[in-house]
């Protein structure tokens, strides 16, 4: 190890080292005489290992594991005014402040004291943890910073050390749903959708940690990704009543700022997604939009909302209202624009059904184009929608075990 090792320490404070002489938190780590000669020395206090450097500022204390991925410090490289370089990775970190001077994550480090004991000089180190207001901050801001960054492995541990603290894991996704919303140019994307499958599996997945952290990680890199170096796009702040009929009429001609005024106003009045849901399920319905994924979007906010609770509500909602006014109306291109009649039947009385199969196969939408497919769809509607779904999906498996393409018409 590459230090100062004749470097004089620096007296911190001389107390005699008695009970009363300070908190509990203040703990014997080694001779001073021990760390001037050797210039460094390893400590394991209460369940930590803690390296201890002379330098030419006197005697420092961190974290022996660099925070990167646990390289022993005491290995490390001391230069310069209390510079420590890991010598694995090359990160360097200042052991007065524990900053990482290339960005990233930060070193803890300790207090130090050097008090008169009855062999001679000792060194003391504070190891209490700050306040938990504190340590909070300072993860949240870490976690900001790898999240812009879209670094997946500094997500990961800054999403373990909130866990260790005692904080609510699940605030590294309400806070990526906060940092996301106003760079998502054309609202909702699929990184908001899977979020609520990764927190499913999160939450039957419990007693496996690493499994548990996996889905976390996911969910915060996928939204990191899909707004990396993305300008802001905020929304208006206006609020007005919500009123069903006029929300969808908004949504329909492309009027943004009325659509998310009446989210705004209805949140205001105390309502819940579920005053909102109908629609919603129609403004996405409408036009098939972009291929049913705005339907599948209004499915995964319901479910993210119920998980992360109703603070989440108004981003999810404002970047849901974006994705359905900017999505596309299948029905206007030429294989769906079937699709506006065939809706609309789907609600007559009046339309003729296949009564007597007691039952659709996949069969019957065997190498089918878009249009025979919906009206196959159509005949059965007098049965369950699982039925139809059921098998539905069941050709669309087939065909994709086969690798047989649809015909276009």
């Amino acid at each position: 190890m590459s230090n100062s090792q004749n470097n004089p320490p620096v007296e911190a404070s001389v107390v005699e080292a008695s009970p009363e002489s300070g908190a509990t938190s203040w703990i014997y780590a080694k001779p001073l005489e021990d760390i001037v000669t050797k210039g460094t020395a390893l400590a394991r206090i209460s369940g930590k290992q803690v390296a201890l450097f002379n330098t030419s500022e006197g005697i420092k204390a961190c974290d022996n594991r660099c925070p990167h991925e646990g390289y022993p410090l005491t290995e490390g490289s001391l230069s310069g005014k209390c510079t420590l370089t890991c010598n694995w990775h090359n990160w360097k970190f200042d052991l007065d402040s524990g900053d990482n001077l290339y960005g990233g994550d930060q070193l803890r480090t300790y207090p130090v004291d050097i008090r008169i004991g009855e062999t001679g000089q000792e060194v003391w180190i504070d190891v209490s943890d700050p306040p938990y207001a504190q340590q909070y901050e300072k993860i949240r801001n870490n976690l900001h910073g790898a999240f812009i960054d879209h670094s997946y492995d500094r997500i990961a541990r800054e999403i373990a050390r909130l866990e260790k603290i005692g904080a609510d894991p699940l605030d590294a996704i309400r806070l990526s749903i906060m940092w996301s919303v106003d760079h998502l140019e054309f609202g909702w994307t699929h990184a908001y959708a899977a979020m609520a499958d990764w927190l499913s599996v999160y939450l039957e997945s419990e007693g496996d940690k690493e499994l548990q952290l996996l889905s976390l990680v996911e969910c915060v890199a996928h939204t990191s990704f899909d707004v990396l170096r993305e300008d802001e796009y905020p929304f208006s702040p206006n609020t007005q009543p919500f009123n069903a009929n006029g929300f969808v009429e908004a949504i329909e001609s492309e009027d943004e700022p009325t659509a998310t005024a009446m989210i705004r106003g209805g949140l205001a009045q105390g309502l819940q997604f579920e005053d909102f849901e109908y629609a919603l399920t129609q403004a996405a319905f409408a036009h098939y939009n972009d291929f049913g994924h705005s339907l599948i979007y209004v499915t995964k906010a319901r479910e993210l909302i119920l998980m992360l609770g109703i603070e989440v509500a108004e981003p999810l909602l404002l970047s849901l209202v974006r994705n359905l006014i900017f999505a596309t109306r299948e029905d206007k291109i030429p294989e769906f624009r079937s699709y506006q009649s065939v809706l609309e039947s789907w609600t007559s009385t009046h339309t003729e059904t296949n009564r007597d199969l007691a039952s659709p196969c996949s069969d019957h939408w065997f190498r089918k184009g878009i249009k025979p497919s919906l009206e196959t769809t159509l005949s059965f509607k007098h049965l369950s929608a699982d039925s139809i779904l059921h098998s539905a999906f069941g050709y669309i498996s087939k065909k994709y075990v086969e690798f047989r393409p649809i015909p276009a018409i």
